[in-house]
C-alpha cells in the first residue's frame, strides 16, 4: 500500500547487478553521443541518443535509499561530487587557455559562473568543453531528494502536483535568465518529476513484475524514438532547450523515451553479466570526466583531416575512431587513478574523511 511519504530504500526491488551494468551502458552511450558530434549535421541515428543517456544517468538516485539532507550529507556530497567538478573544470580551463588563448576577461567570467551555475555557456567560455554540465545538474538532484524526499518527507501527492506544474513550466524560462539558475537547477527541476514518477512506479512494484516486464519498457522506448522522428519533436540539456505545456505532444514523447529506457536499462538481464559493463558502471564518473581530454584531442585532429559535413562510411568510422579512443584513454585514467591512493582521494574522494586534505588535518 503506498504510504504519505516515499519509503527511505528500494533494495528490494531490484537487482543492483544489473543497475551496475545500466550505469556502464550509460557511460559508454555518453562518450558515444560526445564522439558523434563530430559529425555535421548530426544524423537522428546518433543526436537521437542524447533524448536520455544522460538523463537516465541523472535519475539514477532516485532509486537507491534516500539521504536525509544535514551536514553529513551536504560534506559528502561536496567531496565526492564538487570536488572532481572543480578538478577538473580548472584543469580543463587551463588547457583550453593554453591552447585556445581566449580572452581573458571572457575566460575569468565564464570560469567563476561555471563554479556557480554550471551551465553551456559558461563551460564553452571556460573549457571549451560544455559536456561538464552534467555534474552540477546531479548535485542538485540528490540535494532535492535528501531535502524534499528525506529531511521534509513532503507528501507524494504534494511532491507529483508541484513537481509536475515545474516539469511542464520551466521550459518558458527564456535566456539569459534559464543559464542563471544555480548548479543547473533548470534542468534538475525539469527532471525532478520524471525521477519521482520512476520512484513512484517502483515503489508499487516488485522486483519480479519490474524484470518480468522489462521488454514492455524497450518496446515503449522504440515508439518513444519513432514518435520523436515521426513529430521532429527536440530537447537539448546542456543549452536547457526543454519543452513546456504549449508543446504538450513533445513532453509526453520524451517523457516516454526517457522513463521507458531507464526502465528498461535497470530491469533487463541482457548485460547483468558483463564484467566490463560493471567495471565502466562502478567507474562511470571518473570515465565522464577523464574521457573528455582524449575526445577533444581527437576531435581536433578529426576536424583538421576531415571534412564532418559528408555523410559516409569514413566519417562513421571516424567517429567509431574517437569513441574507442576517449574510452581507451578513459579507461587507463580510471585505472591509474584506482591504483594511486594519493590521487584517488584528492580528485575522487568518496567521503568527506578520505579525501586529502581532511586526513592531513586530522593528522596534525
Amino acid at each position: 500500500m503506498l504510504k504519505n511519504s516515499f519509503p527511505v530504500k528500494l533494495k528490494e526491488h531490484f537487482d543492483y547487478d544489473i543497475v551496475e551494468a545500466a550505469k556502464g551502458i550509460l557511460i559508454l552511450l555518453v562518450i558515444l553521443g560526445h564522439a558523434s558530434n563530430f559529425l555535421s549535421p548530426e544524423p537522428f541515428a546518433t543526436f537521437s541518443i542524447k533524448y536520455f543517456h544522460v538523463a537516465c544517468f541523472l535519475l539514477l538516485p532516485f532509486i537507491y535509499d534516500i539521504k536525509i539532507f544535514n551536514m553529513d550529507f551536504i560534506k559528502t556530497a561536496f567531496v565526492r561530487y564538487y570536488i572532481p567538478f572543480i578538478f577538473f573544470l580548472f584543469g580543463y580551463a587551463a588547457l583550453y587557455f593554453i591552447y585556445a588563448q581566449p580572452d581573458v576577461d571572457s575566460w575569468l567570467t565564464g570560469l567563476w559562473q561555471a563554479m556557480i551555475f554550471g551551465n553551456a555557456p559558461m563551460l564553452d567560455a571556460s573549457t571549451g568543453l560544455r559536456a561538464l554540465w552534467f555534474m552540477p545538474v546531479f548535485i542538485a538532484l540528490i540535494s532535492m531528494i535528501a531535502l524534499f524526499m528525506g529531511r521534509i518527507k513532503t507528501p507524494i501527492w504534494a511532491l507529483l502536483i508541484i513537481s509536475f506544474i515545474v516539469h511542464i513550466t520551466i521550459g518558458l524560462v527564456e535566456e539569459p535568465a534559464k543559464y542563471l539558475f544555480p548548479l543547473g537547477l533548470a534542468n534538475a527541476l525539469y527532471l525532478l518529476f520524471i525521477g519521482i514518477a520512476i520512484r513512484l512506479f517502483c515503489t508499487l512494484k516488485s522486483k519480479d513484475y519490474l524484470t518480468r516486464n522489462s521488454h514492455v519498457f524497450l518496446l515503449m522506448f522504440i515508439m518513444g524514438i519513432f514518435l520523436s522522428y515521426h513529430f521532429n519533436t527536440l530537447i537539448k540539456f546542456p543549452v536547457i532547450a526543454l519543452p513546456d505545456y504549449t508543446n504538450f505532444q513533445s513532453i509526453i514523447i520524451h517523457d516516454l523515451i526517457i522513463i521507458s529506457a531507464f526502465l528498461f536499462l535497470i530491469t533487463t538481464k541482457l548485460f547483468r553479466n558483463f564484467s566490463f559493463l560493471k567495471w565502466c558502471g562502478k567507474n562511470s564518473l571518473s570515465l565522464y570526466f577523464t574521457h573528455l581530454a582524449f575526445l577533444a584531442l581527437a576531435n581536433t585532429v578529426a576536424l583538421k583531416l576531415f571534412d564532418p559535413t559528408i555523410l559516409s562510411l569514413k566519417t562513421i568510422s571516424i567517429v567509431a575512431g574517437i569513441f574507442l579512443f576517449s574510452l581507451i584513454g578513459g579507461v587507463i585514467c580510471c585505472f591509474i587513478i584506482n591504483k594511486t591512493p594519493f590521487l584517488k582521494n584528492t580528485i575522487m574522494p568518496r567521503s568527506w574523511n578520505e579525501w586529502t586534505p581532511i586526513k592531513i588535518l586530522n593528522k596534525s
